[in-house]
């Protein structure tokens, strides 16, 4: 007599998964309520656009091949603005850290402007 070994199999699942389902159902329901919004609100589509409008004008731009153009622009006005960003920040940091003169005169709109970046208010402006 042999012993069988059960076989714990786990039940096919759908090639979705629970997560991604909901996560499906998030995305529809953001367009649905995006698009009862344009019915009620009622504004010129140039104001704002149906869904619907922004996917085809989404899918010309892909088709003139303009995206690829405005995405590398948009690009690096974003790299310029990081590096000027970092630079100055870094050059004003160590002006500050080394120099007695610096670090009072930068020093009191720095210890200013610490406490207002902790509001969230002031994070989004």
């Amino acid at each position: 007599m042999t012993d069988s070994v059960a076989i714990h199999l786990r039940p096919r699942t759908l090639w979705i998964s629970r997560a991604q389902r909901r996560g499906t159902a998030g995305i529809l329901a953001v367009l649905l309520l995006w698009q009862i919004s344009v019915w009620i609100i009622d504004l010129p589509p140039y104001f704002y656009p149906a869904p619907r409008d922004v996917l085809a004008a989404f899918g010309e731009l892909i088709r003139n091949g303009i995206l690829i153009e405005y995405l590398a622009d948009s690009s690096w006005r974003y790299a310029v603005s990081v590096g000027t960003g970092l630079s100055l920040g870094i050059i004003f940091g160590l002006l500050i850290g080394l120099s007695g003169f610096w670090s009072r005169l930068l020093g009191s709109i720095i210890r200013f402007s610490t406490p207002l970046s902790r509001l969230p208010g002031f994070r989004c402006w």
